[in-house]
Protein backbone atom coordinates (compact mmCIF):
# COMPACT_ATOMS: atom_id res chain seq x y z
CA UNK A 1 0.00 0.00 0.00
CA UNK A 2 1.58 3.32 -0.85
CA UNK A 3 1.78 6.00 1.79
CA UNK A 4 -0.71 8.97 1.34
CA UNK A 5 0.78 12.22 0.44
CA UNK A 6 0.39 15.51 1.90
CA UNK A 7 1.52 18.41 -0.33
CA UNK A 8 1.12 21.98 0.88
CA UNK A 9 -0.22 24.09 -2.20
CA UNK A 10 -1.75 27.65 -3.00
CA UNK A 11 -5.04 27.77 -3.87
CA UNK A 12 -8.31 29.51 -4.40
CA UNK A 13 -11.07 28.36 -1.38
CA UNK A 14 -14.48 28.86 -2.16
CA UNK A 15 -17.69 28.48 -0.20
CA UNK A 16 -21.02 29.24 -1.19
CA UNK A 17 -24.25 28.28 0.75
CA UNK A 18 -27.81 28.79 -0.22
CA UNK A 19 -29.05 31.04 2.66
CA UNK A 20 -32.16 30.35 4.50
CA UNK A 21 -32.61 27.05 2.77
CA UNK A 22 -33.97 24.92 6.29
CA UNK A 23 -36.61 27.74 6.48
CA UNK A 24 -37.46 27.19 2.91
CA UNK A 25 -37.50 23.56 3.02
CA UNK A 26 -40.18 23.42 5.95
CA UNK A 27 -42.39 25.76 4.30
CA UNK A 28 -46.15 24.79 3.69
CA UNK A 29 -46.68 22.97 0.49
CA UNK A 30 -42.96 22.55 -0.50
CA UNK A 31 -41.96 19.07 -1.87
CA UNK A 32 -39.77 16.62 -3.14
CA UNK A 33 -40.14 18.69 -6.52
CA UNK A 34 -39.70 21.90 -5.70
CA UNK A 35 -36.45 20.63 -3.81
CA UNK A 36 -35.19 18.75 -6.48
CA UNK A 37 -35.51 21.44 -9.04
CA UNK A 38 -33.85 24.09 -6.48
CA UNK A 39 -30.83 21.84 -6.03
CA UNK A 40 -30.79 20.76 -9.53
CA UNK A 41 -30.53 24.36 -10.92
CA UNK A 42 -27.99 25.01 -7.82
CA UNK A 43 -25.24 22.36 -9.08
CA UNK A 44 -26.40 23.74 -12.60
CA UNK A 45 -25.04 27.32 -11.42
CA UNK A 46 -22.09 26.14 -9.90
CA UNK A 47 -20.84 23.61 -12.58
CA UNK A 48 -21.12 26.90 -15.11
CA UNK A 49 -18.69 29.09 -13.20
CA UNK A 50 -16.70 26.70 -11.46
CA UNK A 51 -17.29 23.16 -13.44
CA UNK A 52 -16.21 19.77 -12.36
CA UNK A 53 -12.99 19.32 -14.64
CA UNK A 54 -11.52 22.13 -13.54
CA UNK A 55 -11.63 22.47 -10.22
CA UNK A 56 -12.03 20.67 -6.61
CA UNK A 57 -15.62 20.17 -5.16
CA UNK A 58 -17.67 18.85 -2.49
CA UNK A 59 -21.01 19.09 -2.13
CA UNK A 60 -22.65 19.63 1.32
CA UNK A 61 -26.15 20.03 1.48
CA UNK A 62 -27.36 23.49 0.48
CA UNK A 63 -24.01 23.88 0.08
CA UNK A 64 -20.52 23.67 -1.86
CA UNK A 65 -16.97 23.97 -1.42
CA UNK A 66 -14.78 24.50 -4.28
CA UNK A 67 -10.75 24.12 -4.59
CA UNK A 68 -9.48 25.98 -7.91
CA UNK A 69 -5.73 25.96 -8.22
CA UNK A 70 -4.01 29.55 -7.71
CA UNK A 71 -3.36 31.57 -10.99
CA UNK A 72 -2.76 34.93 -10.36
CA UNK A 73 -3.63 36.22 -13.70
CA UNK A 74 -6.76 34.29 -13.24
CA UNK A 75 -7.99 36.27 -10.09
CA UNK A 76 -10.19 39.09 -12.33
CA UNK A 77 -12.34 35.96 -13.95
CA UNK A 78 -12.74 34.50 -10.21
CA UNK A 79 -13.90 37.38 -8.85
CA UNK A 80 -16.53 38.14 -11.63
CA UNK A 81 -17.41 34.38 -11.41
CA UNK A 82 -18.35 34.87 -7.46
CA UNK A 83 -20.35 37.47 -8.58
CA UNK A 84 -21.99 35.68 -11.54
CA UNK A 85 -23.19 32.74 -9.08
CA UNK A 86 -24.96 35.04 -7.18
CA UNK A 87 -26.69 37.18 -10.15
CA UNK A 88 -27.62 33.67 -11.95
CA UNK A 89 -28.75 32.32 -8.36
CA UNK A 90 -31.23 35.17 -8.86
CA UNK A 91 -32.68 34.85 -11.78
CA UNK A 92 -32.91 30.86 -11.68
CA UNK A 93 -35.19 31.94 -8.61
CA UNK A 94 -37.29 34.15 -10.86
CA UNK A 95 -37.54 30.53 -13.23
CA UNK A 96 -38.43 28.67 -10.36
CA UNK A 97 -41.19 30.82 -9.04
CA UNK A 98 -42.98 31.04 -12.25
CA UNK A 99 -43.30 27.44 -11.97
CA UNK A 100 -45.99 27.16 -8.45
CA UNK A 101 -43.74 27.81 -5.41
CA UNK A 102 -41.97 31.08 -4.09
CA UNK A 103 -37.92 30.74 -4.35
CA UNK A 104 -37.76 34.74 -2.63
CA UNK A 105 -36.65 33.35 0.34
CA UNK A 106 -33.53 32.18 -0.38
CA UNK A 107 -30.29 33.80 -1.36
CA UNK A 108 -26.45 33.01 -1.60
CA UNK A 109 -24.14 33.27 0.51
CA UNK A 110 -20.19 33.24 -0.46
CA UNK A 111 -16.52 33.37 1.39
CA UNK A 112 -13.32 33.10 -0.27
CA UNK A 113 -9.70 32.98 0.20
CA UNK A 114 -6.34 32.95 -1.29
CA UNK A 115 -3.41 30.77 0.56
CA UNK A 116 -1.95 27.82 1.18
CA UNK A 117 -3.76 24.88 2.20
CA UNK A 118 -2.70 20.85 2.61
CA UNK A 119 -3.63 18.30 -0.17
CA UNK A 120 -4.00 14.54 0.82
CA UNK A 121 -3.22 12.73 -1.64
CA UNK A 122 -4.21 8.72 -1.18
CA UNK A 123 -2.41 7.67 -5.15
CA UNK A 124 -3.74 4.38 -4.95
CA UNK A 125 -7.37 5.51 -5.08
CA UNK A 126 -6.28 8.66 -7.09
CA UNK A 127 -8.07 10.30 -4.22
CA UNK A 128 -7.17 14.38 -3.58
CA UNK A 129 -9.22 15.95 0.15
CA UNK A 130 -7.35 18.93 1.23
CA UNK A 131 -7.07 19.94 5.08
CA UNK A 132 -6.33 23.56 6.67
CA UNK A 133 -6.98 26.55 8.40
CA UNK A 134 -7.99 28.28 5.47
CA UNK A 135 -11.02 26.08 5.03
CA UNK A 136 -12.10 27.02 8.42
CA UNK A 137 -11.80 30.52 7.90
CA UNK A 138 -13.38 30.37 4.34
CA UNK A 139 -16.53 28.40 6.26
CA UNK A 140 -16.67 31.23 8.43
CA UNK A 141 -16.49 33.93 5.83
CA UNK A 142 -19.47 32.13 4.29
CA UNK A 143 -21.37 31.90 7.19
CA UNK A 144 -20.86 35.82 7.80
CA UNK A 145 -22.26 36.77 4.26
CA UNK A 146 -25.49 37.79 6.40
CA UNK A 147 -28.07 37.97 4.97
CA UNK A 148 -26.11 37.58 2.08
CA UNK A 149 -23.38 38.38 -0.44
CA UNK A 150 -20.20 37.93 -0.95
CA UNK A 151 -16.77 38.48 2.04
CA UNK A 152 -13.42 37.95 0.78
CA UNK A 153 -10.27 37.89 2.65
CA UNK A 154 -8.36 40.55 2.80
CA UNK A 155 -5.12 39.71 3.83
CA UNK A 156 -4.42 37.37 1.19
CA UNK A 157 -6.18 39.98 -1.45
CA UNK A 158 -4.43 43.41 -0.19
CA UNK A 159 -2.44 42.76 -3.56
CA UNK A 160 -5.68 42.96 -5.48
CA UNK A 161 -7.38 45.80 -3.34
CA UNK A 162 -7.72 48.28 -6.62
CA UNK A 163 -9.63 45.74 -8.50
CA UNK A 164 -11.96 44.39 -5.71
CA UNK A 165 -12.86 47.82 -4.71
CA UNK A 166 -13.33 48.87 -8.47
CA UNK A 167 -15.61 45.75 -8.22
CA UNK A 168 -18.25 47.49 -5.79
CA UNK A 169 -16.48 45.45 -2.66
CA UNK A 170 -15.86 47.82 0.74
CA UNK A 171 -13.37 46.81 2.89
CA UNK A 172 -14.58 46.17 6.81
CA UNK A 173 -13.20 44.83 10.36
CA UNK A 174 -14.48 41.86 12.08
CA UNK A 175 -14.45 43.48 15.58
CA UNK A 176 -17.38 41.66 17.75
CA UNK A 177 -16.52 37.97 16.53
CA UNK A 178 -15.16 35.37 19.10
CA UNK A 179 -11.58 34.06 17.15
CA UNK A 180 -12.23 36.55 14.33
CA UNK A 181 -11.56 40.07 16.43
CA UNK A 182 -9.39 42.87 14.11
CA UNK A 183 -9.88 40.58 10.65
CA UNK A 184 -10.27 42.45 7.90
CA UNK A 185 -12.29 41.46 5.04
CA UNK A 186 -14.17 42.73 2.00
CA UNK A 187 -17.86 43.04 1.90
CA UNK A 188 -20.04 43.31 -1.04
CA UNK A 189 -22.81 45.67 -0.57
CA UNK A 190 -25.43 43.19 0.74
CA UNK A 191 -23.33 42.24 3.27
CA UNK A 192 -23.86 44.11 6.87
CA UNK A 193 -21.20 43.64 9.32
CA UNK A 194 -21.52 46.04 12.52
CA UNK A 195 -18.82 48.76 13.25
CA UNK A 196 -18.63 48.18 17.01
CA UNK A 197 -15.72 49.46 18.86
CA UNK A 198 -14.58 49.32 22.10
CA UNK A 199 -17.43 51.44 23.94
CA UNK A 200 -16.37 54.80 25.95
CA UNK A 201 -19.52 56.23 28.30
CA UNK A 202 -20.23 58.47 25.62
CA UNK A 203 -21.01 55.40 22.90
CA UNK A 204 -22.00 52.88 25.52
CA UNK A 205 -24.67 50.31 23.12
CA UNK A 206 -27.53 49.44 25.09
CA UNK A 207 -29.61 46.56 24.09
CA UNK A 208 -33.06 47.54 23.56
CA UNK A 209 -36.47 45.64 21.90
CA UNK A 210 -37.92 47.17 18.85
CA UNK A 211 -40.99 46.09 16.87
CA UNK A 212 -42.46 46.77 13.56
CA UNK A 213 -45.99 46.65 12.38
CA UNK A 214 -47.86 46.51 9.29
CA UNK A 215 -50.99 47.06 7.20
CA UNK A 216 -51.43 44.68 4.20
CA UNK A 217 -53.76 45.87 1.92
CA UNK A 218 -54.39 44.07 -1.80
CA UNK A 219 -55.87 44.95 -4.55
CA UNK A 220 -59.08 42.65 -6.07
CA UNK A 221 -62.16 43.72 -7.12
CA UNK A 222 -61.94 45.69 -3.83
CA UNK A 223 -58.85 46.91 -1.83
CA UNK A 224 -58.72 44.42 1.08
CA UNK A 225 -56.70 44.57 4.37
CA UNK A 226 -55.31 41.09 6.25
CA UNK A 227 -56.17 40.65 9.50
CA UNK A 228 -55.23 38.41 12.16
CA UNK A 229 -56.91 37.02 15.33
CA UNK A 230 -54.62 36.84 17.81
CA UNK A 231 -54.22 33.60 19.32
CA UNK A 232 -56.16 32.84 23.26
CA UNK A 233 -52.96 31.81 24.72
CA UNK A 234 -50.90 35.42 24.22
CA UNK A 235 -50.45 37.34 26.91
CA UNK A 236 -51.28 40.71 25.35
CA UNK A 237 -54.51 41.40 23.68
CA UNK A 238 -55.29 37.87 23.39
CA UNK A 239 -57.79 37.01 21.20
CA UNK A 240 -58.20 40.37 19.20
CA UNK A 241 -57.56 41.44 15.81
CA UNK A 242 -54.59 43.04 14.33
CA UNK A 243 -52.80 43.59 10.96
CA UNK A 244 -49.03 41.55 12.13
CA UNK A 245 -45.91 42.46 12.73
CA UNK A 246 -42.91 41.68 15.78
CA UNK A 247 -39.29 42.25 16.97
CA UNK A 248 -36.32 43.74 14.70
CA UNK A 249 -33.87 41.52 14.68
CA UNK A 250 -30.19 42.61 15.78
CA UNK A 251 -28.41 44.09 12.48
CA UNK A 252 -31.51 44.21 10.23
CA UNK A 253 -33.28 46.79 8.31
CA UNK A 254 -36.95 47.83 9.48
CA UNK A 255 -38.34 47.52 5.84
CA UNK A 256 -36.62 43.92 5.90
CA UNK A 257 -38.14 43.48 9.50
CA UNK A 258 -41.39 43.85 8.31
CA UNK A 259 -41.47 41.72 5.25
CA UNK A 260 -40.07 38.63 7.27
CA UNK A 261 -42.64 39.23 9.76
CA UNK A 262 -45.14 38.95 7.00
CA UNK A 263 -43.58 35.98 5.62
CA UNK A 264 -43.24 34.25 9.01
CA UNK A 265 -46.19 34.73 10.25
CA UNK A 266 -48.62 34.91 6.73
CA UNK A 267 -46.29 33.32 4.33
CA UNK A 268 -47.04 36.15 2.16
CA UNK A 269 -44.45 38.43 0.07
CA UNK A 270 -44.70 42.12 0.78
CA UNK A 271 -43.15 45.53 -0.36
CA UNK A 272 -43.34 48.35 2.33
CA UNK A 273 -44.84 51.42 0.67
CA UNK A 274 -44.75 54.01 3.58
CA UNK A 275 -44.06 54.49 6.99
CA UNK A 276 -47.74 54.88 8.81
CA UNK A 277 -45.80 56.32 11.88
CA UNK A 278 -44.67 54.88 15.42
CA UNK A 279 -46.23 53.31 17.88
CA UNK A 280 -45.72 51.63 21.57
CA UNK A 281 -46.68 48.37 23.56
CA UNK A 282 -47.13 49.32 27.14
CA UNK A 283 -46.11 45.91 29.08
CA UNK A 284 -47.37 46.53 32.23
CA UNK A 285 -46.59 43.08 33.93
CA UNK A 286 -43.23 44.02 33.24
CA UNK A 287 -42.36 47.48 33.19
CA UNK A 288 -41.65 47.60 29.85
CA UNK A 289 -42.64 50.02 26.85
CA UNK A 290 -41.43 49.02 23.38
CA UNK A 291 -41.05 51.51 20.73
CA UNK A 292 -42.29 50.61 17.01
CA UNK A 293 -42.69 51.94 13.76
CA UNK A 294 -45.40 51.11 11.30
CA UNK A 295 -45.88 50.62 7.73
CA UNK A 296 -48.25 50.08 4.62
CA UNK A 297 -47.48 47.17 3.02
CA UNK A 298 -48.64 45.97 -0.58
CA UNK A 299 -49.49 42.46 -0.80
CA UNK A 300 -47.19 40.89 -3.99
CA UNK A 301 -47.08 37.23 -3.27
CA UNK A 302 -47.85 33.79 -1.41
CA UNK A 303 -45.82 31.34 -0.87
CA UNK A 304 -47.82 28.65 -1.16
CA UNK A 305 -50.65 29.82 -3.49
CA UNK A 306 -52.33 30.85 -0.01
CA UNK A 307 -51.76 32.34 3.64
CA UNK A 308 -49.16 30.14 5.64
CA UNK A 309 -51.01 30.91 9.52
CA UNK A 310 -48.48 31.07 11.43
CA UNK A 311 -50.92 28.70 13.95
CA UNK A 312 -48.26 29.99 17.58
CA UNK A 313 -49.61 33.33 17.10
CA UNK A 314 -52.92 33.38 15.56
CA UNK A 315 -55.62 30.78 15.38
CA UNK A 316 -57.46 32.62 12.23
CA UNK A 317 -56.97 35.44 9.35
CA UNK A 318 -59.18 36.99 7.25
CA UNK A 319 -59.03 39.22 3.85
CA UNK A 320 -61.75 41.78 4.77
CA UNK A 321 -63.00 45.00 3.59
CA UNK A 322 -63.08 48.25 4.83
CA UNK A 323 -66.61 48.73 5.38
CA UNK A 324 -66.62 45.47 7.89
CA UNK A 325 -64.12 46.89 10.27
CA UNK A 326 -66.15 47.81 12.86
CA UNK A 327 -67.71 43.78 13.08
CA UNK A 328 -64.14 43.14 14.74
CA UNK A 329 -62.58 43.55 17.55
CA UNK A 330 -58.90 45.41 16.74
CA UNK A 331 -55.90 45.84 19.40
CA UNK A 332 -56.55 49.54 20.19
CA UNK A 333 -55.47 52.37 17.00
CA UNK A 334 -55.00 49.56 14.51
CA UNK A 335 -58.82 50.30 13.21
CA UNK A 336 -57.28 54.02 12.74
CA UNK A 337 -53.96 52.43 11.20
CA UNK A 338 -55.58 50.68 8.74
CA UNK A 339 -58.10 53.48 7.98
CA UNK A 340 -55.19 55.78 7.35
CA UNK A 341 -53.23 52.84 5.32
CA UNK A 342 -56.32 52.78 2.80
CA UNK A 343 -55.99 56.68 2.51
CA UNK A 344 -52.38 56.44 1.57
CA UNK A 345 -52.49 53.44 -0.53
CA UNK A 346 -55.29 55.00 -2.81
CA UNK A 347 -52.87 58.31 -2.84
CA UNK A 348 -50.04 55.96 -3.94
CA UNK A 349 -51.38 53.60 -6.22
CA UNK A 350 -54.41 54.77 -7.03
Amino acid sequence: MSAVKFNAVRRYVIYVDIRNFSRWNNLEGNNDYFRVKLLKSFYEIIEKYFPRDKNYRKFLGDGVLIIKDYKEEEFDVVLNNLKGLKDEFDKKKKDLSQEGFNFDLLEFGIGMSVGFINEIIYPEEEIYEYIGYLLNLTSRYCDFTRPCGIIIDYDSTVKKAEKIETSGFRRERLVEISGFAGKEVWCSKEVRLSQIHPPTREDEIHQIEVHVAGVCLKREDELKVLVGKRNNKRRLYPGLWECGGGQVHRKEYFEEAIKRQFMEEFGIVVEPLRVLGDYKIVDRENDVIIPGIKFLCRFVDYLDGQVILNKAEFSEYRWILSNELDAYEFIPGIKDDIREAIRLYQEILG
